[in-house]
């Protein structure tokens, strides 16, 4: 496992700054917004995160695509 720390100072002043304006458009701004961005932000910045390992080839194959999933809870399923 790993953990790390990092300062949200300027992630939780932007939030608050766009909260209302984008509520008023009927979008709920969470930190998830954020974490994605910043995911795939690291994706690009280093690319090794962002591979797999072709076992047949021995080789490490880096991609230029990102592709991030996000599980929610709905009504509906």
């Amino acid at each position: 496992s790993y953990i790390d720390e990092c300062d949200l100072t300027d992630a939780v002043r932007l939030r608050n700054q766009l909260r209302e304006p984008l509520a008023k458009a009927g979008v709920k701004l969470t930190y998830l917004a954020f974490f994605v961005k910043a995911v795939a932000r690291a994706l690009r910045e280093i690319p090794i995160v962002n591979s797999t390992y072709d076992e047949p080839a021995g080789e490490v194959v880096l991609h230029d695509k990102y592709n991030i999933g996000v599980a929610v809870a709905a009504p509906g399923g």
